[in-house]
């Protein structure tokens, strides 16, 4: 103990920082590699998987270990990592028992790095880091255009296969290449209209994120869309900065909202035969579901918890360990559900309890900093999406989620901006 305080006392602060962000990029741009993972030969993915790995729990150990965060970060730190350590031990006891139910490249690509991503933005939150932070997210954003521009090219407009029904491109390089602008419009846009900055990196991320989305017949990225859009006005007006603006700027994001509408209008009515197909097929995704338990995702999470027992469902598979009904469930596709699959009581109790925490401090305070309002509209945008997707994922898009939340739960809703 005494070697371990004394070599805390050696590690400056800023060499603390310096270290938290260089591991925190060396672990995003791996994992940014680690999206192509289903395009790439085994001998280039499982490297950056172990580089993304290794340089993103070297961040977390090194925070706790260390004090490079303070003392309420570090705090939700340690209970989320308890979570991580709870679902492994039952991952282990699963697999002990039915080692057939571990799978590799699910454990490696998926389970392991999510939680840690998880664990990154927590980290992030802190007001040393939340800088850095935003840059991070901003250049992600600017990324995520080029990636969206790249995307296009690689689009096949294949009428006939639209026509019938199929959702053309997905699991292609454009879909993969599409991910990005999913993991970062949810802040990247309330960021634009609130914070009044990188406008054209905010509103092109969301653009890429429903235009594509549209493409891929996604109806979640339709709701997800629209609802940020609108949440972003509500928590806007409550950071006093509303009044003082120029009244240009508050009709600039209903505005763009209103010419993505007047977008699909107008490619419906004039009938150009591609978009006119793919927007009815959209609809009729929407409207070939019963009611919400008939939802494919509600069944395939219905399906599995008629499978098993109620203890089973409390306890959870935990990590790397994965139920098989026709084919191993690597996550339940609904976030809400997937709280219990993976962790059951525990994991779903610290998920919603964060989340309830992030909102208390939101409808305590008369008028909320910038920052705040960024963060709980992308609080708000994941709390809506875990009733039909938000489950565990193969990108780094938790990162951004965790960091609002935590910013959320240990900053003062009024307080000063950092």
């Amino acid at each position: 103990m005494d070697v371990l305080r004394q070599s805390n006392r050696e590690i400056s602060i800023d060499d603390r920082l310096d270290i938290i962000r260089i591991n925190i990029s060396i672990s995003v741009l791996a994992g940014l590699v680690c999206n192509f993972a289903g395009v790439l030969p085994d001998s280039i993915k499982y490297p950056f998987y172990a580089i993304s790995i290794l340089f993103g729990y070297a961040t977390i150990f090194f925070s706790l270990m260390y004090n490079a965060v303070n003392s309420k970060t570090k705090l939700y730190l340690a209970s989320w990592m308890f979570v991580v350590m709870y679902m492994i031990i039952v991952g282990v006891v699963r697999i002990s028992n039915d080692k057939s139910s571990f799978d590799l490249g699910n454990f490696l690509a998926q389970d392991i790095r999510y939680v840690m991503y998880f664990g990154i933005g927590i980290i992030l939150s802190d007001k040393r880091y939340f800088s850095f932070f935003n840059s991070l997210v901003i250049c992600l954003g600017f990324l995520s255009i080029i990636f969206g521009i790249i995307a296009i090219a690689n689009y096949r407009f294949d009428y006939s296969a639209i026509l019938l029904g199929s959702r053309e491109g997905i699991w292609t390089i454009s879909y993969i290449l599409w991910w990005l602008s999913g993991d970062v419009f949810q802040y990247l846009y309330p960021y634009a209209r609130i914070v009044q900055k990188q406008k054209v990196i905010g509103y092109g991320s969301l653009f890429t994120y429903f235009f594509f989305g549209l493409l891929f017949l996604k109806r979640s990225s339709l709701i997800n869309s629209i609802f940020i859009v609108v949440i972003t006005e509500v928590v806007r007006g409550k950071t006093g900065y509303a009044e003082k603006e120029n009244p240009e700027n508050r009709r600039e994001g209903f505005g763009f909202f209103g010419l993505i509408c007047i977008l699909l209008i107008a490619l419906i009515l004039i009938k150009i035969p591609y978009t006119s197909v793919l927007i009815q097929q959209l609809i009729l995704r929407f409207s070939s579901q019963g009611g919400f338990m008939e939802y494919d995702r509600a069944m395939e999470a219905r399906g599995y918890f008629d499978s098993v027992g109620l203890m089973r469902t409390i306890v959870g598979e935990g990590i790397g360990s994965y139920y098989t009904t026709y084919r191993k469930i690597n996550a339940l596709h609904t976030g809400m559900y997937n709280t219990y699959y993976k962790g059951g009581i525990i994991y779903s109790f610290f998920v919603y309890i964060s989340i309830s925490r992030a909102f208390r401090g939101f409808y305590k305070a008369r008028i909320v900093n910038r920052y705040y309002a960024v963060c709980i509209c992308a609080c708000s945008s994941f709390a809506l999406s875990m009733l039909y997707e938000g489950s565990w994922t193969y990108t780094f898009g938790i990162m951004v989620i965790s960091a609002a939340i935590a910013y959320c739960i240990n900053s003062n809703a009024g307080g000063d901006v950092p």
